[in-house]
């Protein structure tokens, strides 16, 4: 057996292998118009929040989801530091509870896609892993923004 044949067939196998495991990771991906912005590895079970001011109560609020698999995040709950108009009251809402900081409202609501819209008013921010994103200092006011869970390979369909 040459070395070519020794070398070749394993180097291609570990390539094909590897090339399979980074496509088809899960990720989350954070996309406008404009195409993807930010590609963040995810595991099911990771936690993802939208952070943004309330038009209204003009408080801080948090939308708490869940990486739960492709096309899958999950809002499990909704904190915000006052109460009043444009925020949830009805019991099908979910469960509402006060808590120190404010309100928790409890819920379990899936999602292929989460749209949002990023503005200075709103200071609307990402958090993942311990990061914070500031989308609303780093994509125009307006934009249409979309956030989903997917396979490495999806980003190309």
């Amino acid at each position: 057996m040459s070395i070519y044949k020794k070398i070749f067939w394993p180097a291609l196998i570990i390539v094909v292998f590897a090339a399979g495991y980074l496509l088809s990771g899960l990720y989350v991906f954070i996309e406008t118009d404009q195409g993807i912005k930010y590609t963040m590895p995810a595991y099911a079970g990771d936690k993802l929040s939208l952070y943004y001011i309330h038009s209204v109560q003009l408080t801080p609020v948090y939308e708490n989801f869940v990486v739960k698999g492709p096309d899958d995040l999950m809002l499990y709950s909704t904190q915000f530091s006052s109460y009043g108009v444009g925020l949830p009251s009805l019991p099908s809402d979910g469960i509402f509870t006060q808590t120190k900081e404010g309100f928790d409202l409890k819920v379990e609501r899936h999602f292929s896609v989460v749209k949002v819209r990023s503005g200075p008013e709103a200071k609307l921010s990402i958090i993942y892993n311990g990061q914070v994103l500031p989308v609303y200092q780093e994509l125009p006011s307006g934009t249409l923004i979309r956030i989903r869970a997917g396979r490495y390979y999806t980003r190309w369909l």
